[in-house]
């Protein structure tokens, strides 16, 4: 006897209806025409974007074309190998994965315009893994602010190639050439030439009847486009198409998606699991030798939303999941040795008012689902059945309690100027206090203190308490306030660099200072001492030798100790704080460094303007060189590939910044030159920040008549 094969009617059902409700409704052609999203990308270009719409794009993309204020400029800073100690229970592995109103906006571009309110970017990248960037478009690249700013806080950044139901030549995906998979080529380049790590690959629709063994020329382009990103490179499978070349999400690892999973060596699944999916994913990986923590499921945050027209979200736990409870999905994963893929996080702020009059309402909801604080009693949201983000349970469960933190810096080396990612200007920053356990590169706009008008951000220690301040253990009352967890070996000498300066003095506050907390094997608890108290009311760079309070127990038969902690330390006269309170400390830049490493010698020189196709526009732009030996990019400190031993350019006209470059070169024009005198010309000065601290300033003169668009020639200028 042979079994009989009895039809899948559930299977043919779907499909028949699928086809028929196309055919009688057919969906309204309301997108751009081809001709203008061609138009709206070569736009982008001038903002830093970088996507494409259709394969033909991606297939003529060429890395000659490619605009230098297109890539980002810094490398991911690696992470220390262990994380950071005193966490308790099981922690996952977050990825984040961002999507906000469709992507790519003016606030994530290279220039933003000052923005008169604060818009999503991740306050706690230390507990973040991977990073995302997604966008309903065929190839979408993360933009160089997102990808600096979190490769400096180690977090990998991959970009989305994503096959819809719409999207049409889906076979054009495998087209091969010698062997390889020309496609995959592409992604790889783009990912090496713009500056991020690898791709999500999310296929949503089926492949055309032709195309044989789709499984396993999936898996063959897979592997193309991982050996193509190098050992560095990653590669996550979403969890929609099939062996099978059919679109079932699976919510799970099994053997549906296995092949590509392996393949990938990453997996992203959908969101509607529960704990039997679990079960299944661990019997299936560990059949194949698949480590559990590779497998992210899929948390979507928007599920908890009352107000979705048609089928409602689904999300673990299935009543009332995502949203504040996000953090219960975590943990959940957590205490099953996965990781979490959350999706949306930005909903805090594309869900809710940014702008209230009971506040920032969506940060405000941004701090619950990720620390548990107290929601406010009125969201603004217009999911009114039953307050579904009140949950009962939702400060027992914030994301941070189940996810894995890293320790901020490298093993050898840390270094913050608490710049805000994007542009956020003209907020007040908000007490330290709330600022504590955060990224290292945490901050919101807030104007310089040297008059600075565009974009410089500090870090405010007042006099107010927050709940973060922590009494010290000793007898003598000192009050601590932790900047950073690190995991910095101790085995060599270390120095700091510390820009800063003393505001005012406080009533409260006798006095205000530095510290570092040392941890050893084979001593409990930690160790504390002071480094430095600034005095001056000025803005002034220290250097500062850090030792460990136990030379010679640095190194034991147990490992090796290390510098686990950095803060700001005050001494109270007072134990009520006044009211209002007031600025004591403004901390500029934050360096820790080997004291090993030699002074970096680098040079900024030939400050000219150049004209430059970019996208539809002819521009002008400033541009310039840099000279540094290249024995400095094995010290341990970042090197860039484009920048070298410079982390940023800051540029000024008159004195007067008015923007920073993350390359090597700069967009200009004559609005840059509305406040410069009528003398017709004005002194530029490129401002290079090195990795690890210091400055290396150039300057020139220039007229505004160098940025009037002629013909294509270069206008050389003297430099300085």
């Amino acid at each position: 006897m042979f079994p009989v094969s009895l039809p899948d009617w559930k299977k043919i059902g779907k499909n028949v209806g699928k086809k028929l409700r196309d055919i009688l409704n057919p969906p309204a052609d309301t997108a751009p025409s081809r001709e203008e999203r061609r138009a709206q990308r070569l736009l982008d270009v001038f903002k830093g974007f970088a996507y494409f719409d259709d394969f033909t794009e991606v297939k003529n993309w060429k890395k000659e074309d490619v605009d230098p204020i297109q890539c980002a400029n810094t490398p991911l800073l690696p992470r220390p190998a262990s994380g950071v100690e005193g966490q308790t229970g099981p922690k996952a592995n977050v990825l984040l994965c961002h999507d906000y109103n469709g992507g790519y906006h003016d606030y994530e571009a290279i220039r933003p315009s000052p923005l008169q309110e604060r818009l999503y970017f991740c306050n706690y990248l230390q507990y973040v893994e991977t990073f995302v960037y997604f966008s309903h478009k065929l190839v979408s690249c993360p933009p160089p602010t997102w990808i600096n700013t979190l490769h400096r806080n180690g977090i990998k950044v991959l970009g989305t190639f994503i096959i819809e139901p719409q999207t049409p030549n889906v076979e054009r995906m495998l087209d091969e050439v010698d062997g390889e998979y020309v496609v995959a080529r592409r992604l790889a380049d783009m990912a090496e030439t713009y500056g991020f790590d690898g791709w999500l690959l999310n296929i949503e629709r089926e492949f055309p009847s032709f195309i044989v063994d789709v499984r396993g020329k999936m898996v063959a382009f897979i592997h193309n486009l991982k050996h193509a990103l190098g050992s560095k490179g990653k590669v996550v499978w979403y969890d929609a198409l099939t062996k099978h070349n059919e679109v079932e999400y699976q919510n799970s690892l099994n053997l549906q998606n296995i092949d590509f999973a392996l393949a990938a060596n990453d997996m992203f699944t959908n969101y509607k699991w529960a704990k039997t999916e679990l079960n299944n994913a661990r019997i299936t990986a560990q059949w194949h030798g698949f480590d559990t923590r590779k497998i992210y499921f899929g948390i979507d945050v928007w599920a908890q939303n009352t107000n979705v027209p048609g089928v409602k979200r689904i999300t673990y736990p299935e009543e009332g999941g995502g949203g504040t409870l996000t953090g219960l999905a975590v943990k959940t994963l957590a205490e099953h040795g996965f990781s979490a893929a959350v999706f949306g996080p930005a909903w805090t702020y594309e869900h809710f008012p940014i702008s209230d009059t009971n506040g920032n309402i969506a940060d405000s909801v941004d701090k619950a689902m990720w620390e548990g604080n107290t929601l406010p009693e009125e969201l603004g949201c217009d999911c009114k059945d039953g307050r579904p983000h009140h949950r009962p349970e939702y400060q027992s469960f914030p994301i941070v309690q189940g996810a894995h933190e890293f320790a901020a810096g490298s093993s050898c080396f840390l270094e913050s100027d608490f710049q805000a990612p994007f542009g956020t200007a003209n907020l007040q920053m908000e007490l330290l206090s709330e600022l504590a356990n955060r990224s290292p590169w945490r901050g919101d706009g807030c104007p310089s203190s040297q008059g600075e008008s565009y974009l410089r951000t500090y870090l405010k220690v007042t006099d107010a308490l927050g709940p973060n301040v922590h009494p010290s253990p000793t007898p003598k009352r000192v009050l601590r306030l932790k900047l950073f967890n690190l995991n910095i070996s101790a085995t060599n000498a270390l120095t700091s660099s510390i820009r800063c300066r003393r505001v005012q003095a406080s009533k409260s506050i006798g006095s205000a200072g530095f510290y570092t907390a040392y941890r050893v094997p084979s001593r409990s608890g930690l160790a504390y001492t002071e480094i430095m108290r600034p005095i001056a009311e000025e803005d002034l760079e220290y250097n500062i030798p850090i030792q460990s309070p136990f030379p010679g127990d640095c190194i034991d038969e147990v490992g090796i100790g290390y510098l686990a902690e950095v803060g700001v330390f005050c001494v109270p006269v007072t134990e009520t704080p006044p009211v209002p309170s007031i600025d004591i400390l403004h901390i500029y830049n934050f360096v820790i460094r080997p004291l090993s490493q030699s002074a970096i010698v680098a040079t900024i020189d030939n400050i000219r303007v150049i004209e430059r196709q970019s996208g539809l526009n002819l521009e002008k732009r400033l541009t310039w060189n840099w000279t540094c030996p290249e024995d400095h990019c094995c010290e341990g400190r970042p090197w860039s590939k484009t920048t070298g031993p410079f982390s940023q350019f800051d540029i000024l006209l008159d004195g007067r910044r008015i923007g920073d470059a993350f390359c090597l070169e700069f967009p200009l024009g004559i609005v840059d030159f509305d406040e410069v005198e009528e003398s017709d010309e004005a002194q530029v000065t490129v401002r290079g920040n090195l990795f690890g601290g210091g400055i290396v300033v150039s300057e020139a003169r220039l007229s505004k008549t160098d940025f009037i668009v002629t013909e294509a020639t270069e206008t050389e200028c003297s430099s300085g």
